[in-house]
Formats: C-alpha cells, structure tokens, sequence
C-alpha cells in the first residue's frame, strides 16, 4: 500500500515543477514582447516554443500520474 502523505509530496513536487516552467514561459514571452523584432527575440520566440513543448509533454505525464 503506498503511504499517501508521500504520494501527495510527490504530487506537490510536480506541480511545482510544472508551475516553474510555467513561469518560465511566461517571462520568455514577456522579454520578448519588450525587445521588439530583432534577432534576439527571434531567438527568444523559439526558446519559448521549445519551453512550450516541454511543458505540454511534463503537463500530459503529471496529469497521467495524477490520474493514475
């Protein structure tokens, strides 16, 4: 049987863990937004597509894990 004061640690690591790329995210977008159309922000744009994916992919396995 598993010991549910450790199976909702867990859970609160991974929502951390989800809400820290989150936040990530969104400053990427913020930076962006403020530098205007240059390289960087073309960079910045695409940094923001890799951290979007990675969130997607971490939001579908804690949500299989939460469901599980």
């Amino acid at each position: 049987m598993m010991n549910l004061d450790h199976y909702d640690q867990n859970i609160a690591k991974i929502q951390h863990f989800y809400e820290y790329l989150k936040q990530g995210e969104l400053e990427l977008q913020a930076l962006s937004i403020s530098l205007g159309k240059s390289e960087e922000c073309e960079n910045i744009k695409s940094k923001i597509l890799i951290y979007q994916e990675i969130i997607s992919e971490y939001y579908s396995i804690f949500q299989n894990i939460l469901h599980e």
